[in-house]
């Protein structure tokens, strides 16, 4: 399970990224823009795998049935109203076109081949396995969105990886009394990749899927919130993307830090004429050791 930045102790989580259009947009808009799942930097991320499909009959026809219809194109299906809004993952469309056609091919199959009900064990072979797992990451960046935030400003590696080598700037929002960032899940770090079953989809929902990396990205100490697409189903304060974005509930964002190679003058004049009230705050390169050190501007 995982737990919460709120319950963590965390007053501040943050985020290096890239200074380009986005802070202005950031700061005028008071909006954050979410990861395409579609376009992560780890080829694991959100891509599940499932062990099993459910043990009965009837489950295991309603899972990939479930899939199928998530992908289908008539014009009542999640994908179709879905591409209708964002019209970004072309490469997707084509699979999960393939991924219906066969997943179509192997229900009428089993059905026919399994009228009787009493032998199903053809039903769990690795392609099925396979085109439920690809069904569910086809259908996952039409559904959720995440913001990725770690509690430590000051790593380096993440000022180099995500902040163009120190020369971008970190954001940095309150968890206090705070409903969005207070409830940012953390990122739990495996050793060996996860083995779903269906089921425990059911159970869990698909966040649980979002919520899991390799073990090589634990320097990250990443949290997240998962939020649902605008034309999902959602529950009463759930974070929701509109458009590819988050909306900030006011005074979340406390600070905006600069990267120790960044330009401050420009950044500076950019916080005044947008959020003047907003406090600066800098990256320092330790000159005798191998650190940053995080020091608000007067």
């Amino acid at each position: 399970m995982s737990s919460f930045a709120a319950n963590s102790g965390f007053t501040r989580l943050s985020l290096p990224r890239i200074q380009s259009r986005a802070p202005r947009d950031l700061l005028i808009k008071q909006r954050v823009h979410c990861s395409d799942l579609a376009n992560l930097n780890d080829p694991w991320d959100c891509r599940p795998w499932f062990s099993a499909l459910p043990e009965s009959w009837e489950t295991k026809l309603a899972a990939i049935a479930a899939v199928e219809q998530m992908l289908q194109s008539d014009p009542t299906s999640l994908l179709k109203r879905a591409a209708e809004q964002k019209q970004q993952y072309p490469e997707i469309n084509v699979e999960a076109e393939r991924v219906v056609s066969k997943l179509d091919f192997e229900i009428k199959r089993r059905r026919l081949s399994h009228e009787r009900k009493d032998d199903d064990s053809t039903f769990q072979t690795p392609e099925t396995l396979d085109l439920v797992a690809w069904g569910t990451w086809a259908m996952l960046p039409y559904c959720l969105g995440i913001y990725c935030l770690t509690p430590h400003p000051d790593s380096t590696l993440m000022w180099s990886h995500y902040a163009d080598r120190h020369r971008g700037i970190c954001l940095e929002f309150s968890c206090d009394d705070n409903a969005l960032f207070g409830f940012a899940q953390q990122v739990t770090y495996r050793s060996t990749y996860p083995n779903l079953k269906f089921k425990y989809i059911e159970e869990k929902g698909l966040e649980e899927i979002v919520l899991t990396k390799a073990a090589d990205w634990s320097y990250e100490d990443e949290y997240r919130i998962v939020a649902r697409k605008s034309y999902m189903p959602t529950l009463r304060d759930e974070p929701v993307v509109e458009q590819g974005f988050i909306r900030l509930p006011p005074g979340v964002l406390v600070s905006v830090i600069a990267g120790c190679e960044a330009d401050l003058e420009t950044l500076g004049n950019l916080v005044k004429r947008c959020s003047p009230n907003l406090k600066i705050k800098r990256a320092i390169r330790s000159y005798d050791g191998y650190k940053l050190k995080i020091s608000t501007l007067d």
